[in-house]
């Protein structure tokens, strides 16, 4: 919306100014009016491998950038030795007047042809005649020396007196031609040009379409159907059935056997604590509010933690470091989840493998005081996630 207020803006100061007539702008009002074609870029919004395409490309800038700095720096460097060996040979065959090197604007021109690999063999050629190519061939002999004789006063003065200045006429170098352009085409055309297509290559293989990447997108969609007032909480049975769906979801997406979080319900339809495996949830981190209710982000964050370790909890330790790890950074950038963490910071965070813990703790300790009272005596054993008693 904003995109298009901005646009039809600026169509519109283009119409005023245009039917007022205010000053010489014609020019920059056709130019403004162009803008409207930049509508058509709101397509990127509705195909959705183009838009990948395009944000891939977007990341890849830098990169280019990089390489065109080194890419420029290179042709000024060329440029300014072309002009060096090359500013006065005489023009003949592909050297004449829209591709020398008698001035730097000439030569940064002719590179850059020359870049794209056109004709820049017959510029070699033509640039490496010699003295005796000139004479018997063109019948229009050159001066071997002619940079030696500009050098001096009356040296410039006579070249100047027979027009030699304007029109040079000094002889060409094989050794000189042959070594400049065969390393111009080798670092530059070979080298440099397919690197900057390596880094498009790369950025487009880094952006494909990634398990992670597909995931988080699904937790946000699958978010709405359990929270459809974007309240970005909901309760823990929720949590889990949440969890479950995105994880069958994943399994038919990329064939893969991830296991679902085993719990039950109450008969009131309440998540049952005692069927939470303890060690497992200490794991993963989950973190519920005061109100025991889990946040979007703390919700994604365990569906990912989930596929992340595939089973073995060890693969978890470096999940929350947001600074190396790709996944969590394009988890905290989602909007849903910005909303959420800046409600975050008004609540009250509590770690929901602790309430567990004190829950179970709770639960077998009311179980131990109703039968000491009928006197029978209960062991406890606390070796397993769920604590096992056995009577005596």
């Amino acid at each position: 919306n904003v995109f298009d207020g901005c646009t039809a803006l600026l169509v519109l100061v283009g119409i005023i100014v245009s039917e007022t007539g205010t000053g010489s702008v014609g020019p920059a009002i056709s130019c403004i009016r162009l803008l409207r074609i930049s509508r058509t870029f709101r397509l990127l919004k509705f195909a959705e491998g183009l838009n990948r395409l395009f944000n891939i490309f977007l990341l890849s800038l830098p990169k280019l950038l990089n390489i065109a700095v080194l890419l420029v720096l290179l042709l000024l460097v060329y440029s300014v030795l072309g002009v060096h060996l090359f500013a006065h040979v005489q023009l003949n065959g592909a050297l004449h007047h829209h591709a020398n090197f008698q001035t730097f604007g000439h030569a940064w021109l002719t590179l850059i042809r020359c870049m794209t690999g056109e004709g820049w063999n017959e510029l070699m050629h033509s640039l490496a005649k010699d003295a005796r190519y000139y004479q018997e061939v063109l019948g229009s002999p050159c001066i071997p020396a002619m940079t030696d004789m500009m050098s001096t006063d009356a040296g410039w003065a006579d070249l100047k007196e027979k027009g030699y200045i304007d029109e040079p006429a000094g002889c060409g170098s094989a050794v000189a031609s042959y070594v400049y352009f065969v390393s111009y085409t080798a670092i530059i055309t070979f080298i440099i040009l397919n690197l900057l297509i390596a880094v498009i290559l790369e950025g487009f293989e880094d952006g494909g379409e990634q398990p992670e990447v597909a995931l988080i997108d699904r937790c946000v969609d699958e978010w709405k159907r359990f929270d459809p007032d974007l309240t970005l909480e909901t309760s823990l049975k929720s949590c889990f059935e949440f969890a479950n769906d995105v994880i069958t979801w994943y399994n038919e997406e990329f064939d893969d056997k991830l296991g679902l979080v085993q719990f039950t319900t109450t008969s009131s339809g309440q998540l049952d604590m005692s069927s939470v495996p303890l060690k497992t949830m200490a794991a993963y981190k989950l973190q519920i509010t005061a109100e025991r209710t889990v946040t979007i982000l703390e919700s994604i964050k365990f569906v990912l933690r989930l596929v992340i370790s595939h089973g073995n909890l060890s693969l978890l330790q470096d999940f929350d470091d947001v600074d190396t790890n790709p996944e969590a950074k394009k988890l905290v950038r989602n909007p849903l989840v910005v909303r959420q963490k800046k409600l975050e910071k008004d609540k009250e965070i509590l770690s929901f493998n602790q309430e567990l813990a004190a829950y179970k703790i709770q639960a077998v300790f009311r179980t131990w005081q109703a039968r000491s009272k009928s006197g029978i005596k209960v062991y406890t054993d606390f070796s397993d996630d769920s604590p096992q008693q056995f009577l005596e």
